[in-house]
């Protein structure tokens, strides 16, 4: 496998597929019997996440959301907010939410992100010296549209909106995520239903989701450069707060007397 990456050109693009028939063509060479298409991809991409961790976290974010299902779960089916760094695969913070409701469940996520940063499993990690670039998937909520207008007045890095959910959490874990099955972009709709209460009540489901979080960071950590005295970017604070911002805005409102 090394020697199929050592061929890839100097600016590092890798296009996943080429590397793949490079494989193939060498395996079928040295051995009788080749690896599946789908087993060497496997191993490509797991090995394209390997060195892409050499880099350090924080220069381009990508907000994700993606319906799972999970063993144990309360509800068969939940939907998952995260926030991702797309270098490490890194997942800085997660957490559940209504997909037609994504500016609260990427509050959660925001304010879960700056908790690891600052008291968390990520307060000692080398961070890059800037934040450069955020995609969002937003998901059923089309009022996320206007983000990336609202992110150029607050002098953020532009937030452009992505495409289809869970493209982002595949790219950083698979198809899975420990015992999470991500399931397809149709299941959004389904898993979203329930009103917001429900998933503000679900604490059983958000510690499951915590969990598999964690353990997924765990297998990266390793990997990253540590800091006594981490500086993550100030870009990435400030978008961090700003998705926090509007959860703080809304639990006040609630909290305001009739």
């Amino acid at each position: 496998m090394t020697t199929a990456f050592d061929e890839v050109p100097a600016d590092g693009q890798v296009v996943v597929n080429q590397v793949v028939e490079r494989l193939a063509a060498l395996a079928a060479a040295d051995l009788s019997g080749a690896p599946s298409f789908a087993t060497l991809r496997r191993r490509v991409l797991e090995e394209q996440r390997r060195r892409d961790r050499r880099t350090r976290p924080g220069g381009h974010l990508n907000f994700d959301c993606c319906a799972f299902a999970m063993t144990n779960l309360d509800r068969p089916e939940r939907v998952a907010f995260a926030i991702i760094d797309r270098r490490t695969q890194l997942v800085l913070g997660a957490a559940l939410g209504n997909a037609r409701k994504a500016g609260h469940g990427y509050g959660l996520a925001a304010a879960d992100a700056l908790r690891r940063i600052r008291t968390g499993s990520l307060k000692d990690v080398a961070w890059a010296e800037r934040l450069e670039q955020t995609e969002l998937v937003t998901g059923l909520d089309d009022g996320l549209q206007k983000i990336g207008v609202e992110a150029a007045w607050a002098n953020l890095p532009v937030v452009q909106p992505a495409g289809k959910p869970g493209r982002y959490l595949r790219r950083a874990a698979g198809d899975r995520m420990g015992r999470m099955l991500f399931l397809s972009a149709d299941r959004l709709a389904r898993s979203a239903d329930g009103d917001e209460q429900e998933v503000e009540d679900a604490g059983d489901d958000a510690a499951r989701l915590q969990v598999e979080v964690e353990i997924h960071n765990a297998a990266i950590l390793p990997d990253l450069e540590r800091d006594s005295a981490p500086r993550p970017p100030a870009g990435l604070i400030a978008t961090l707060e700003f998705f926090a911002r509007d959860l703080d805005v809304q639990r006040s409102e609630q909290a305001e007397p009739a």
